[in-house]
């Protein structure tokens, strides 16, 4: 299983894993060290390493597939989870958006549902 690490300053954690539990559905795991983790299709592992301090830069490169982007965005909006300037950014590549978790970490949030045309061999 691919396992991803993502720095989350420590004032900063419950409000990143609310983001992650409640706007993007994902079940938490408890790690004895602070750390929370998520589980996504069994295939993947995206765990919150707490950071004493800000975070300095980030480089993450994390990437959902959600079934109906727009409505996923619609609910991270009302639910408070994102900022409602994010509904008018435009979208620069067809099918992704990119957002900000708490932490300021970029996730990038793919169109499950489109196709996307087929590399000729």
């Amino acid at each position: 299983m691919d396992s991803v690490q993502i720095l989350v300053p420590e004032e900063k954690m419950e409000a990143t894993v609310w983001f992650y539990t409640d706007g993007l559905g994902l079940k938490e795991e408890k790690g004895a060290d602070g750390t929370r983790a998520f589980d996504i299709a069994g295939e993947q592992r995206v765990e919150l390493v707490p950071l004493r301090g800000p975070l300095l830069r980030t480089s993450t490169k994390v990437r959902f597939h959600v079934h109906g982007i727009a409505e996923c965005l619609r609910y991270l909006i009302s639910s408070g989870h994102l900022p409602r300037a994010v509904a008018s950014e435009p979208w620069n590549r067809p099918g992704e958006m990119d957002i900000t978790d708490p932490a300021g970490n970029v996730i990038t949030l793919l169109d499950a549902d489109r196709s996307f045309p087929r590399a000729k061999i």
